[in-house]
């Protein structure tokens, strides 16, 4: 079995300050081949990589192939603080489009932005280019590193021996979890929650993504995600054990006012959850940490939905507040569903799609 290629495409990059007069920042493009060519069936990685060590807090690669000679499988992800917005490619028009941000939001200085897979079909000089949009986002600044980029050639030859090179089968799982079959649509997003130790204590081999989550688990999952602690005193609640890895997180929710107990001061971590209940927590949080506008017309964001006349008047404004953030959305037939319980599944989508909102946000 033949080794791959790797070819390491270089962007070099330099930083300008984002004003009106600034030209805009460089970054070429440059192949160096480390093996012999690439045969007819065999897979290979191209890897998009900046030379420097510039942060960069979001990025957009965008650009084309000779899809007649090489089929893009996949992109890869080499860098696991690495949140994807956008996976897009088009073997029939030889496009690409991939999208992303450091989770971490302090800027990632990793070499490789990202790999970019392929399977040779045919033999010939197979040309990659960057397109002009591609931008590398600065942290902490309104500001980006904007790219004028050169392209590269990868030479294919015909197969000599009859073996093929093939590195997808090996690739790493989107999440470490067992059971995730038939949840396509939360892979990604579990798989996240999973790299960011957001999962830690709540699922080990298995996610169970169908079961219903529990106030406690998604309470703490919430807390890791915003990154919310608590070294207040405030006064307890009697049904969570304080040798629980939940304590810590459900007193810090209580402390800043997101987590309230019931009549009788309990918290019930044990108990399911209701999707509007999620929503409550959700934006009491975003509010605690200044994502949002506190001011909203709620007729305006849930007023289509077929079922708003069931949603509780405490969680009217919070489920508004989400929609507004493109956190939550209907289902296939536009409702909210405010009292159903929530899976774990919907739990890390929405988590997921509310750690984007607010590097989002925070980019400015």
């Amino acid at each position: 079995m033949k080794k791959f290629i790797c070819i390491l495409v270089a962007l070099a990059l330099f930083v300008m300050p984002f004003t009106a007069l600034a030209q805009e920042a460089e970054l070429q493009m440059s192949a160096v081949k480390v093996k012999d060519v690439v045969e007819v069936g065999d897979q290979f990685l191209v890897d998009i990589m900046k030379t420097d060590d510039a942060k960069f807090l979001t990025f957009r690669v965008n650009g084309t192939f000779d899809s007649s000679l090489a089929e893009l499988v996949a992109p890869v992800y080499s860098n696991e603080n690495l949140g994807i917005l956008t996976n897009k490619f088009d073997n029939e028009k030889g496009t690409f489009l991939f999208e992303g941000y450091d989770q971490t939001i302090k800027g990632t200085d990793e070499p490789v932005v990202v790999s970019l897979l392929f399977e040779a079909k045919k033999s010939g000089e197979l040309k990659i280019e960057l397109l002009d949009d591609c931008m590398l986002g600065k942290p902490k600044e309104n500001a980006f590193y904007t790219l004028d980029v050169a392209g590269t050639t990868v030479t294919i030859a015909e197969d000599t021996d009859g073996e093929e090179e093939t590195l997808y089968k090996d690739a790493e799982p989107a999440t470490p979890f067992d059971d995730m079959f038939g949840y396509d649509w939360a892979e990604k997003a579990v798989g996240v929650m999973a790299k960011l130790n957001i999962t830690e204590n709540i699922a080990d081999k298995s996610f169970y993504p169908g079961k219903e989550i529990t106030r406690g688990e998604f309470i703490t999952m919430l807390m890791r995600i915003c990154k919310q602690k608590s070294t207040k005193e405030a006064q307890e609640f009697p049904d969570v054990d304080k040798e629980s890895y939940q304590y810590e997180h459900i007193m810090a929710a209580r402390v800043l006012g997101i987590a309230k107990g019931d009549l009788n001061g309990n918290f019930r971590p044990d108990d399911t959850i209701s999707r509007q209940d999620v929503c409550c927590l959700v934006y009491r949080t975003m509010l605690k940490m200044n994502k949002v506008d506190p001011t909203i017309d709620i007729e305006k964001y849930i007023g289509t939905f077929s079922d708003k006349e069931t949603v509780a008047p405490y969680a009217l404004e919070c489920m508004a507040g989400l929609v507004r953030a493109k956190i939550l959305q209907g289902d296939d037939k536009n409702l909210l569903r405010p009292e159903d319980t929530m899976t774990r599944a919907e739990a890390a989508v929405l988590l997921n799609k509310l750690a984007e909102f607010n590097i989002l946000v925070s980019r400015g």
